[in-house]
């Protein structure tokens, strides 16, 4: 059964942490920031109920850092809506909970976005992060399975991602080298003998063995 289609503002500060985080702007921003910063209250999201979740459809708040709440109102937050943090989007480092299977055009176009932690994330849909100039770090987790084209490219100061065994295809358009593609600084981390490695060093990519 679907829930109600209407996107609400939502009232739950529940997942809003005690601390406050500092008003000034936010220029650097690391992995360790990201993951030490307050959740996002309800109140900073446009959402709706989707099935048994709900599915987030704006960020209406101001920080430079968004931590995604697991829950709101009581219902896990599964999706996020494409282009979410794409384009013109002002935020800098987003933490998406595990209750996120799915990423598609997330951060597409995104020239501020510096630090995306995604570890429950089982599917990156096409340009989850395409042209963010400005991404140094994603960290994924070992539920990825699934990477169809142009998922991740021209990311030029993208420094390190770690690609888990479950990945043992990569979508391709017309068969043609796109994802990881152009991100001249990048370094894949890998399983010895895992796929990514034929993949990283097939194509040009530096690869390290995890």
């Amino acid at each position: 059964q679907n829930g109600s289609s209407n996107s609400v503002q939502g009232t739950d500060n529940s997942s809003k942490d005690s601390e406050t985080n500092p008003s000034e702007e936010i220029s650097e921003v690391t992995e360790a920031m990201v993951r030490a910063y307050k959740t996002a209250p309800a109140s900073d999201f446009e959402y709706k109920v989707d099935g048994d979740g709900i599915k987030i459809n704006k960020y209406i708040g101001s920080d430079s850092i968004v931590v995604i709440p697991d829950k709101i109102d009581g219902k896990p937050v599964t999706q996020l809506k494409s282009y979410l943090f794409a384009n013109d989007a002002s935020v800098k480092g987003v933490f998406v909970p595990e209750t996120v299977l799915l990423l598609e055009n997330t951060f597409v176009n995104n020239d501020n976005i510096q630090v995306v932690i995604c570890e429950g994330v089982e599917s990156l849909g096409k340009f989850v992060f395409g042209n963010c100039a400005s991404l140094h770090t994603v960290v994924l987790g070992e539920n990825l399975s699934q990477m169809d084209e142009f998922c991740i490219t021209t990311c030029p100061n993208l420094l390190e991602v770690y690609i888990c065994p479950k990945v043992t295809s990569i979508a391709q358009n017309y068969n043609t080298f796109d994802v990881l593609a152009k991100c001249p600084k990048l370094t894949v981390v890998g399983e010895s003998g895992s796929y990514i490695q034929t993949y990283a060093e097939s194509n040009g990519i530096n690869f390290r063995a995890k």
